[in-house]
């Protein structure tokens, strides 16, 4: 019997030890994904685009890289339209505070202008369409891009703004195709992932079957 209580009073502890450790965890490292940096968004964008040749390239290499095959425009999403950059200021101000049942990603507002960026190649011809991905995460909101192909629905890449072990999983998705892209309908029973989205809402599956 008191070997017994020794063994509970023992697991006790230890319950007590790893809740401890992992409040202050999240307490010591809550602040390690904050908003990124410009230099931080144009090195995911450049990985998402498939021209980072290294995880370490300097910052002169990751502008000159950037600014030589990257072009940053504005799109309104109601209209799907670009819009000039004072024109997207302005815009960009107006954000709906989202309702959490219209918020599986818990992002909390929409903002009627968003970035979209257009990859080139040398001959100045537009390869890829690259939007920026917002959600969730552990301990604080995660930024990735997602790089698509000129049909809008063919997964490239993503780049995210983590460590390369952070992106491992999203392999996954890389050179499927998609039915729909974030369109109402694009859920269906069964599809990958369908539990981590709500119906209608983005993009669930990419199933051969389907398209």
């Amino acid at each position: 019997m008191r070997k017994g209580k020794i063994i509970v009073a023992s697991m006790m502890v230890l319950c007590v030890l790893i809740f401890v450790a992992a409040a202050a965890w999240f307490m010591l490292f809550q602040g390690e994904m904050t908003e990124p940096t410009e230099e931080e968004k144009q090195a995911a964008i450049l990985h998402a685009a498939g021209l980072m040749k290294s995880e370490t390239q300097d910052k002169k290499s990751v502008e000159t890289l950037y600014h030589r095959y990257i072009i940053q425009r504005h799109v309104n999403l109601d209209s799907g339209e670009l819009v000039a950059g004072s024109s997207a200021d302005t815009a960009r101000q107006k954000c709906e505070k989202l309702a959490p049942e219209r918020d599986p990603a818990q992002v909390r507002q929409r903002c009627t202008v968003a970035d979209v960026f257009f990859v080139k190649d040398k001959n100045n011809e537009i390869q890829q369409v690259i939007i920026p991905v917002t959600g969730k995460g552990a301990k604080s909101m995660m930024h990735a891009f997602l790089a698509l192909g000129l049909d809008g629905r063919t997964v490239r890449n993503l780049g995210t703004v983590a460590k390369l072990a952070m992106r491992q999983p999203f392999v996954l998705f890389k050179g499927l195709t998609f039915q729909k892209l974030c369109l109402p309908g694009a859920f269906r029973p069964g599809d990958h992932h369908n539990k981590m989205l709500r119906p209608g809402l983005c993009v669930v599956h990419a199933s051969p079957q389907y398209l």
